[in-house]
């Protein structure tokens, strides 16, 4: 898109800050061999807002049935192809 391809013209000719090419593993081992450290901690990026009562429903692995008791996640039983169905109340 660096280029302005895509429909993103507003970038043509704009200084890259990232090489596509470049694999996230490479990117990480350089950071780390740099001395950079990683860490465990995530941050909450986005969430989900009040919706007044919908919910959203999704596929996952069987596994994670033993985590259903984190905040408002419900189990809703088996999906199609071996997945496993939950529901977050929004």
């Amino acid at each position: 898109r660096a280029a302005g391809g895509g429909g993103f013209s507003m970038l043509g000719g704009v200084r890259v800050a990232l090489d596509p090419r470049a694999q996230t593993r490479d990117i990480v081992c350089g950071f780390m061999r740099g001395g950079g450290q990683v860490t465990d901690a995530a941050r909450a990026l986005w969430r989900f807002g009040p919706c007044n009562g919908a919910s959203a429903v999704f596929d996952s692995s069987p596994a994670a049935r033993g985590v259903v008791d984190i905040g408002n996640l419900r189990d809703i039983g088996p999906s199609v192809g071996g997945f496993w169905q939950f529901a977050v109340d929004l």
